[in-house]
């Protein structure tokens, strides 16, 4: 339903009202203050909703950025399967420009 000529009061946009307005504002993303350990130095909580296979992702897949010269996906396995130097084999996958998603096993 819009409404062109009423302003709502919580983003500043024409169209809707504060009840039904579903705009993501900025200070909306920011982690809640958990608490202080000194005058000045706090620590933020961010919740972790992930589900089991997430968690089970999370521990055998890691992000790899290239930020000097050029690397492939199979460059990256070679180097990472000599490194770790077990019969185990990593895999990298290409998710952007000089960005991989590998896995360890």
């Amino acid at each position: 339903m819009c409404f062109p000529s009423v302003v709502c009061g919580r983003c500043g946009l024409n169209g809707h009202l504060v009840p039904i307005c579903n705009i993501v504002l900025p200070w909306e993303c920011v982690a809640p203050m958990c608490g202080f350990q000194a005058k000045g130095k706090g620590f933020f909580y961010i919740h972790d909703a992930s589900t089991p296979k997430q968690n089970t992702d999370r521990n055998g897949y890691i992000i790899i950025s290239v930020i000097e010269g050029q690397a492939s996906g199979r460059q990256l396995e070679e180097f990472f399967n000599a490194y770790i130097n077990t019969n185990w084999k990593c895999s990298a996958r290409s998710i952007g420009p000089n960005t991989f998603v590998m896995r360890f096993p």
